[in-house]
C-alpha cells in the first residue's frame, strides 16, 4: 500500500490521511497490540517499522524476549 492511503473500508475507497488522522490511527494500533500481547509499544512503532512484515518482525522479538526463547 503507498504510504498516506488507508485500505477500503465501510465502502469508503483509499484516500489520503490526514496527518491527525494518521497519529489517531497509529495510537489506536499500539494500543490494540498492547491490549493482545501485554506488551508496551512506542507510539512511533508505525514510523520506526512501517511496514506490516516489520512490525511483525519487531513485536515478535520483543515477545520471544519476555518469554525468554
Amino acid at each position: 500500500m503507498r504510504p498516506g492511503l488507508r485500505p477500503r473500508s465501510a465502502g469508503h475507497g483509499p484516500g489520503p490521511l490526514r496527518p491527525r488522522s494518521r497519529r489517531r490511527s497509529t495510537l489506536n494500533l499500539c494500543v490494540d497490540i498492547e491490549e493482545a500481547t501485554g506488551l508496551l509499544v512506542e507510539p512511533t512503532l508505525a514510523w520506526d517499522h512501517p511496514t506490516i512484515d516489520a512490525i511483525t518482525a519487531h513485536l515478535t522479538e520483543l515477545l520471544s524476549r519476555r518469554s525468554g526463547v
